[in-house]
């Protein structure tokens, strides 16, 4: 949610994917469907997505059979989408992963890979935006101790 708004990209129905994004305001009690300038990511369902500054950052996800690993910012301010080039240890492709944005990063936990194992890893992606609309992203996996058992299409969110 960003104001007073709840924004929504993707997900499916018992027959498609849908690469839209729809906002509603809750204090109006309305839907709609802005239009976007650049070009949005591809149709899919099973991502995660989070609110970074002012921008909803999307990773992840599935499209018919095939396990996505692209990375996405919409900036809300601007109504533009744009693709994000990352570097590091970037997470091979997942879906049902969760992702909580904490300061300037944004941790990545768990997913189901192609081979439909579950992934115990986390994932952490810095983004830096630059004043032309051009983002670079890197990602680092951390190594950690005592990991919970792997799992996917859970809920995770951020508390300070």
């Amino acid at each position: 949610a960003m104001g007073k708004q709840i924004i929504i990209f993707g997900g499916c129905d018992q027959d498609e994917s849908f690469n839209d994004l729809q906002i509603f305001d809750y204090e109006a009690r309305f839907w709609n469907k802005p239009k976007t300038k650049g070009t949005p990511p591809q149709a899919r369902d099973c991502h995660a997505a989070c609110l970074y500054n002012r921008s909803m950052v999307i990773y992840g996800g599935t499209y018919e059979e095939s396990t996505i690993d692209d990375l996405h910012l919409y900036d809300l301010l601007k109504s533009r989408w744009c693709k994000i080039e990352s570097r590091g240890a970037k997470p091979p492709p997942l879906d049902g992963l969760s992702c909580a944005c904490i300061g300037d990063y944004i941790y990545f936990y768990g997913g189901q890979l192609e081979d439909e194992s579950y992934n115990e890893d986390i994932y952490i992606l810095y983004i830096e935006v630059l004043p032309n609309d051009v983002s670079t992203a890197w990602w680092t996996k951390p190594e950690i101790n005592h990991v919970p058992p792997p799992r996917t299409n859970h809920s995770c969110v951020a508390f300070k």
